[in-house]
C-alpha cells in the first residue's frame, strides 16, 4: 500500500510538474507570438510612411559657369555659355528693338505654353517700355517646341509671317489666340486664318507653310535649346554688352529682369 500511495504521489507531482512546464511553455508560446504580431505590425505601419518620403538629392557637383544663380534659374544646369552661341541660333527670330541695343534677351517658348503666355502679358509689355523702346536692350523668340504637334506647325507659321516682315505681329496673334494644348487652336487650317485675318500674302504664306520650308530650321531650335540646357518653357538668356550671361527659368516677375538689365547697362 505504501509503495502503491507513494507512487501515486511521485505521479500525481510529476503530472503536477509537467502541466506547470506545458504552461509555463504555453504562456512563453503566446508571449513570442504576441511579440512577433506586434513587430509586424508595427513594420506594417511605419513602412508606407517611411516609402512615401523623398528620396535625399544626391549634391551635385560644382563646376564653372558664365550663367549666373539668379530666382527662377536651374541651379543643377551645370554649363558653361558662349554667348557666340546664342548670337548664332538657327532659328533665332527678327529682333524686337534696335539692333544695336547692348542688351539681348533670348526667349525660349513655344505658342502652346499657358506660362509663356502669361510672361507675355505681364512682363513682355513693361520690358518693352522701359528697355527696348528706349534701345537698351532687344528681344530674340526661340521657338522650342515641346509640348504638341500643333507648336511645331505654329512656330512655322511664324517663321513664314516673318518672310513678310509680319513676324512679332503673327506672334502676338498666337499668344492671344491661345487656348490649350493641341485642342485645335493651332491647327493649319486656324493657322492660315490667322494670317488672313493680318492681311498676309495667303499664296506665299500657304505655299510657305504648307511645304515645311522651316521644319528644320524649328527642330535645329529645338536641338540648340536642349545644347543650353534649356528645361522648360520659357527659359531665357540675358546677353550683356561684355558677352556675360545670365540665365533666367520661368515666367518670373519684371523685377527679376529689370535688376539684372539694369547691372549690365553701361554705367
Amino acid at each position: 500500500m505504501k509503495s502503491s500511495f507513494g507512487t501515486s504521489r511521485l505521479l500525481l507531482a510529476l503530472s503536477g510538474l509537467s502541466s506547470k512546464l506545458n504552461s509555463t511553455k504555453k504562456w512563453w508560446v503566446i508571449l513570442a507570438i504576441f511579440t512577433t504580431v506586434s513587430v509586424v505590425t508595427v513594420g506594417l505601419i511605419l513602412y508606407p510612411l517611411a516609402s512615401n518620403q523623398p528620396s535625399p538629392t544626391p549634391a551635385s557637383p560644382s563646376s564653372p559657369s558664365k550663367v549666373s544663380a539668379v530666382p527662377g534659374a536651374n541651379p543643377d544646369a551645370a554649363q558653361v555659355v558662349d554667348s557666340t552661341l546664342l548670337k548664332n541660333l538657327a532659328g533665332a527670330s527678327p529682333p524686337l528693338g534696335s539692333e544695336s541695343a547692348p542688351i539681348t534677351i533670348y526667349e525660349f517658348a513655344d505658342y502652346q505654353c499657358p506660362n509663356c503666355q502669361s510672361w507675355w502679358i505681364s512682363v513682355k509689355p513693361l520690358l518693352v517700355d522701359k528697355f527696348i523702346k528706349t534701345g537698351k536692350a532687344k528681344l530674340i523668340m526661340v521657338e522650342f517646341p515641346f509640348l504638341g504637334k500643333d507648336s511645331f506647325s505654329s512656330a512655322q507659321a511664324a517663321k513664314c509671317a516673318g518672310e513678310q516682315g509680319r513676324y512679332w505681329e503673327y506672334h502676338d496673334t498666337l499668344y492671344s489666340e491661345q487656348k490649350g494644348i493641341d485642342t485645335g487652336w493651332a491647327s493649319i487650317e486656324k493657322l492660315k486664318k490667322f494670317a488672313s485675318e493680318l492681311g498676309l500674302d495667303m499664296e506665299a504664306f500657304n505655299t510657305c507653310l504648307d511645304s515645311g520650308k522651316y521644319s528644320e530650321i524649328v527642330k535645329q531650335s529645338f536641338k540648340d535649346g536642349e545644347k543650353l540646357v534649356v528645361p522648360g518653357t520659357p527659359t531665357f538668356f540675358i546677353v550683356g554688352p561684355k558677352g556675360e550671361v545670365q540665365k533666367i527659368v520661368g515666367s518670373q516677375p519684371f523685377v527679376v529682369f529689370e535688376k539684372i538689365i539694369d547691372s549690365m547697362l553701361p554705367k
